[in-house]
C-alpha cells in the first residue's frame, strides 16, 4: 500500500501531497511524530480491524500514544517506519492534561470522532476525563 492508501481514512488528509511527504521522509529525515487516542483497554495491538477498545466507562479510560519514527534511506529510496505504543490510565494525568484532552474531543468534527472511535461517545468520555 502507498501512503495515500494507508492514510485514506484519516480526516483532512484527502488533499495531501504524498509525493512531497515521501520525498521528505526518504531524503531529509529522520522524523519523529506522535499519534494519540483513547481506549478502554491496555492491549497494545488495536488495529482498526480488531474493533476493540471503545467501550468506555469511568474505570476504563486509557490514553494510547504511538511514538512513530520515519527513517529514510535515500540510496534505495526506501523508508523504515518504527512504532512504539504507550498506554496509561487517564487518572495518572494532571487535571490540566485531562481538561486539554476533553477540549480537544469537544472540538472534534464528526469525521474525527468517527476516526478516533468516539462517535456517540463524546459526552461519556468527556465526563470520564473530568
Amino acid at each position: 500500500a502507498n501512503m495515500a492508501q494507508i492514510h485514506s481514512k484519516v480526516p483532512g488528509m484527502e488533499d495531501t501531497n504524498y509525493k512531497q511527504i515521501w520525498n521528505a521522509c526518504v531524503n531529509k529525515g529522520p522524523f519523529l511524530r506522535y499519534n494519540w487516542g483513547l481506549t478502554d483497554t491496555m492491549i497494545l495491538n488495536q488495529h482498526s480491524t480488531k474493533k476493540i477498545g471503545k467501550d468506555f466507562n469511568k474505570d476504563s479510560v486509557y490514553l494510547r500514544i504511538e511514538r512513530q519514527v520515519l527513517q529514510g534511506f535515500p540510496v534505495v529510496q526506501s523508508l523504515l517506519f518504527l512504532i512504539r505504543t504507550f498506554v496509561t490510565d487517564v487518572k495518572t494525568l494532571t487535571k490540566e492534561q485531562r481538561a486539554t484532552m476533553a477540549m480537544a474531543i469537544e472540538n472534534m468534527t464528526d469525521e474525527e470522532l468517527e476516526y478516533k472511535g468516539l462517535t456517540d461517545k463524546r459526552e461519556k468520555v468527556i465526563l470520564c476525563l473530568s
